[in-house]
């Protein structure tokens, strides 16, 4: 999984892209031929794309209101915007990438029941939209993975604004015992 990340742990949308067409290239190879091809239902399809926008959306409002940390330092609140920013901006993208293919996926896939078409482009179409099923599990894995990631460095930020609480309280403590 880490190969396809990038610099900022972040799946590429390129990657994304690059498992779609890679899948789509195999299982034509693979399931063309085969006469059940065109007896697959699709009726899941749309629901499924859907839930997966929806989770991917639902982790990019949880980073956005990560940002809403007001103890800590200065510093630590710029880096803590930054990265959310970086990563947040990312899935963006695959959220409205995935959203656009959904709605060109129905579409193939509606040509492809029409029985309009030739048998092999309609099999192509569905294989395309097959395809699409591997990446929705890695983007939903790595999406989760990014909110962690955050998740973990908001922990250590307020845990180290905690110790220097600590510090700052025993500091006064040890100075009003000099004091008398």
């Amino acid at each position: 999984m880490r190969i396809f990340q990038d610099s900022n742990g972040i799946i590429n949308l390129t990657m994304i892209i690059l498992v779609i067409v890679l899948g789509t290239v195999i299982l034509f190879y693979v399931m063309s031929e085969l006469p059940y091809m065109q007896y697959i239902s699709f009726r899941w399809y749309q629901g499924a794309g859907f839930a997966v926008i929806a989770l991917m959306a639902q982790m990019f409002f949880k980073l956005n209101d990560i940002r809403e940390q007001s103890k800590i330092s200065e510093m630590a609140f710029r880096n803590l915007q930054t990265a959310v920013r970086i990563k947040s901006n990312v899935l963006l993208r695959v959220i409205i990438f995935y959203f656009l293919s959904l709605i060109a996926n129905v579409i193939l896939i509606s040509i492809a029941d029409s029985g309009q078409i030739d048998s092999w482009i309609a099999n192509l179409f569905r294989i395309i939209s097959i395809a699409y099923i591997p990446a929705w599990i890695l983007s939903v894995i790595n999406s989760y993975h990014v909110y962690l990631d955050i998740s973990e460095y908001k922990s250590e930020l307020a845990l180290q604004e905690l110790q220097e609480t600590g510090r700052k309280s025993a500091v006064d403590r040890l100075k009003a015992k000099k004091e008398t």
